[in-house]
């Protein structure tokens, strides 16, 4: 009779009978720990929030039933858990974010989660200074240097926003690549000015010549005190048409906006190509010697677009 009695305190009947009143008594502890015990804080409220769902939640429980208690409860602690005020109090939401994605690719892309987590997470959440480039503008003006028609000057008038992770110093690079195999020193040329908030700034330039005949020039540009800033550049560039006959563009950082317009010689033929974003890039205007794109979204990073051009 003895043994009978105790499975019967153990059994799930007994249990689910009993279980308004353990959550009750759990609020009523979680009360009294967070007011007597605990300081003003993050910890503190949420403790008060969980003990008024446990004690409002059984109230209601009780008017209705347990199942719908049990609903109320659940439904109430998600919206305390996920609500945005919440989260963004969190010292760890990258590894929250990390299970949360993990769990969500496993039971979506089973086989190649562990590939598509990692390039994910390299994509979105970089270790650079840099946040992202917003509101990307590219102007390029295109003219022969003379009737052999075989050199182009091209000039590209660039402006964005810059979106810094942190008021931290740091340095981003400019690159131009150009083609110089069978030309001298005086039939090629790049010159770079920069502009930080409406003010020139100084330019550490760098040069250096491939094995492929590739010259590379690279101006870097320091920033540090804001967590925006508004580039300009401007850059002017000689070199022979036959060798470089397109015009590109290849993001490094995240660019969310983008708009470009080409303006060239009436015999050049000019071919738009979109390199890899996940939509294509609107037509704005399109005339003869001028074109112009627009995209409205993210660009990531290594995606942009290809101008082909030919005689």
């Amino acid at each position: 009779m003895e043994k009978k009695n105790t499975e019967s305190l153990l059994s799930y009947k007994f249990f689910r009978g009993s279980c308004a009143w353990i959550i009750l008594i759990l609020g009523v502890i979680g009360y009294i720990y967070a007011y007597s015990l605990l300081s003003e804080g993050l910890i503190k409220e949420v403790l008060i929030k969980v003990s008024d769902v446990l004690v409002i939640g059984v109230i209601v429980g009780y008017l209705s039933n347990a199942a719908q208690f049990l609903g109320i409860f659940k439904k109430d602690l998600q919206e305390i858990i996920y609500s945005e005020r919440f989260l963004n109090k969190q010292n760890d939401i990258v590894k929250i974010w990390e299970a949360v994605t993990k769990a969500m690719f496993k039971s979506k892309f089973p086989v190649m989660s562990k590939d598509l987590f990692p390039l994910i997470k390299k994509i979105y959440l970089p270790d650079d200074e840099v946040s992202y480039y917003d509101n990307y503008r590219v102007i390029t003006d295109i003219e022969w240097v003379n009737d052999e028609k075989r050199f182009v000057i091209v000039k590209d008038t660039i402006s964005f926003d810059l979106i810094a992770e942190n008021t931290s110093a740091f340095s981003i690079p400019f690159r131009t690549w150009i083609n110089i195999e069978g030309l001298s020193k005086d039939e090629y040329y790049s010159n770079v000015i920069c502009k930080v908030d409406d003010q020139k700034i100084s330019l550490d330039i760098s040069e250096k010549t491939k094995d492929d005949n590739t010259y590379i020039q690279e101006c870097k540009i320091t920033l540090k005190g804001k967590n925006k800033y508004e580039i300009t550049q401007q850059r002017e560039k000689k070199y022979c048409f036959e060798h470089d006959y397109d015009l590109s563009f290849r993001a490094k950082y995240i660019v969310r906006n983008l708009s470009v317009t080409l303006n060239h010689p009436i015999d050049l033929s000019v071919s738009f190509i979109c390199r890899g974003t996940p939509d294509d890039f609107k037509l704005v205007k399109k005339s003869k010697g001028s074109v112009e794109y627009s995209y409205k979204g993210l660009i990531l990073p290594r995606q942009g677009y290809i101008f082909a051009l030919h005689k």
